[in-house]
């Protein structure tokens, strides 16, 4: 330090250290205010958010399939962390928990007249319930990845990385094989095929928050806090605003994937998606013939779903306030497989009719 003092670098320097110890303030004044929010409050938004998220025509016909679907994408992650943990589950630990989320789940999916979901359409309601679902995120996280130091040990690397992973994006991984059971075609859309802005991101707040906290011990934890919960604040308001799903870690997925010469998953898995050819691809070559001619399609940060076409995000929004977790087949409340297989019993069964003579 005393080299430097001497030196021209020294305002610079002292200039550097000044902003830095004042945004960690700001940071960690942030984070205390956002662990201030009533827990109540946040269940409620976070349940009307993932409810508005998985309401779907074709889990809304079995009631109890439907309620346990949308409970563990909201919770899944959680639960799924906590049994690698060996911890309790926080549903079964506070009795409110549960409660709270099925009235909000009924308000959103079978209140009389669609009141509940038209409420929620409104964008100062649907806000506030995205800015509370980015805060329980935030600490489902956290509590995740300090919950994995403590159990085996601040030098491991894999198991808060995995588990933080797991904590944030979890329940993704319910719902879609749980849709992927009830419509196959779904399966072409899960998000282990096409990763999206839900995993991708849940995992770069899992290593930031290592790194800063747990590896480097160069900022506190309620500043880190403050600075994931501001930044999925912003994303989810932006998104609400602007009515379209915005993933601003596409660019670093398309430097992993030019890097590592890893393609991208092939397009004709989800054929309703649009793709664009990477720098390094040839100009007349075809989506179906290269896979590695495409870019991952967008994604909505809500649930982790890939984005539709824009005509019919809007369509889907306005239909039943999702945040793009339609599927082309869900939507319509059937499967293609199954009618694809009908249509062929069916021309089966006019060739075996006798002909009249």
């Amino acid at each position: 330090m005393s080299l430097l003092q001497g030196s021209s670098l020294s305002p610079y320097f002292t200039a550097a250290l000044t902003l830095a110890q004042r945004t960690h303030q700001q940071l960690h004044d942030a984070g205390s205010a956002f662990q201030s929010v009533p827990f109540d409050l946040i269940i409620i938004g976070h349940a009307l958010a993932t409810s508005a998220a998985v309401r779907i025509p074709l889990l809304r016909r079995h009631w109890l399939l439907c309620f346990w679907t949308a409970f563990f994408t909201g919770y899944g992650g959680g639960t799924l962390t906590s049994l690698l943990l060996h911890d309790h589950f926080v549903w079964l630990r506070n009795d409110y928990v549960l409660l709270l989320f099925a009235l909000c789940w009924w308000v959103i999916t079978y209140s009389p007249y669609d009141l509940g979901n038209r409420l929620y359409s409104f964008t100062p309601i649907k806000l506030l319930a995205r800015l509370a679902a980015s805060i329980a995120r935030t600490g489902v996280v956290i509590s995740r990845i300090d919950g994995a130091v403590r159990r085996f040990g601040k030098h491991s690397i894999v198991a808060p990385l995995f588990i933080g992973t797991l904590g944030g994006c979890g329940g993704r991984l319910v719902l879609d094989l749980v849709l992927s059971i009830l419509a196959p075609s779904a399966a072409s859309r899960a998000e282990l095929l096409y990763p999206s802005w839900l995993s991708r991101s849940a995992f770069l707040i899992t290593l930031g928050y290592s790194l800063t906290v747990h590896w480097t011990a160069c900022c506190s934890s309620q500043a880190a806090y403050g600075a994931i919960a501001s930044f999925l604040m912003a994303h989810s308001t932006w998104e609400v605003i602007s009515r379209s799903p915005w993933d601003p870690t596409v660019p670093l997925s398309s430097s992993f994937h030019s890097l590592l010469c890893i393609p991208f998953p092939p397009a004709a898995l989800s054929p309703s998606r649009h793709h664009s050819s990477p720098p390094h691809s040839k100009p007349h070559a075809t989506a179906t013939n290269s896979p590695s001619s495409s870019q991952p399609p967008s994604h909505n940060p809500a649930t982790g779903s890939s984005s539709l076409s824009s005509s019919s995000q809007r369509s889907s929004r306005e239909q039943d306030g999702s945040e793009g977790t339609h599927h082309p087949d869900l939507a319509n409340g059937k499967d293609s497989t199954r009618s694809g297989a009908t249509s062929i019993r069916e021309k089966a069964v006019k060739q075996r009719k006798p002909k009249r003579a």
